[in-house]
């Protein structure tokens, strides 16, 4: 419980260091980061407080075996960012047969990749999510990891009642990317609204 505090705790110092980018390339300054607070939704999704959140419109943080990372943007055309950070390790079968679908389990084999793979799946899938803003309250057999190239470009389909959420909310095109660091795999999706 305490390493997993001290990894959320480096995530939200991570976020207040990336909102004091943004907020002084945009020529506001915030040099004291115990003034930039950051705080969670019901849904657990985080937002800025504050006068800095005039400058950001998204926020994501992750974190995992005490490493932890945030991506933010002030406004653009997407509508929604997400990114996580998961070490590759072997897991049990259970973990394999909740979140993942069929053609997933495929596609990742069962060689000596099969970690890696599912790995850079599940980081996807939590990416899409943050993205989308609703947390972990979907099946995450419902967003399903069509195809992962060479340089980690990510093809993604939507089923059932996330595609409906994902339509819901003007959802027109996600790009999402994962890629391998040492041991870790580190997703970001950005969602783009309908013209």
């Amino acid at each position: 419980a305490e390493k997993r505090a001290g990894e959320w705790l480096a995530g939200r110092v991570a976020a207040k260091k990336c909102v004091q980018r943004l907020t002084a390339a945009l020529g506001k300054n915030h040099d004291d980061l115990t003034a930039i607070v950051i705080s969670a939704d019901t849904l657990g999704k985080p937002f800025v407080e504050g006068e800095a959140a005039l400058s950001v419109d998204h926020i994501s943080i992750s974190h995992s075996h005490q490493l932890a990372g945030a991506a933010l943007a002030n406004s653009g055309a997407f509508m929604g960012l997400g990114m996580d950070i998961e070490r590759v390790e072997s897991r049990s079968e259970s973990w394999i047969s909740d979140y993942f679908a069929d053609e997933e389990i495929e596609l990742a084999g069962q060689g000596n990749d099969k970690w890696t793979a599912l790995t850079k799946f599940w980081t996807l899938k939590e990416a899409v999510l943050k993205a989308l803003g609703s947390g972990l309250r979907f099946d995450l057999r419902e967003v399903v990891i069509k195809n992962v190239s060479a340089y980690g470009k990510a093809e993604i389909e939507f089923r059932n009642d996330i595609l409906i959420h994902a339509q819901t909310i003007g959802y027109q095109f996600l790009e999402a990317r994962v890629n391998l660091v040492g041991s870790m795999a580190i997703a970001k999706a950005v969602l783009y609204p309908r013209a």
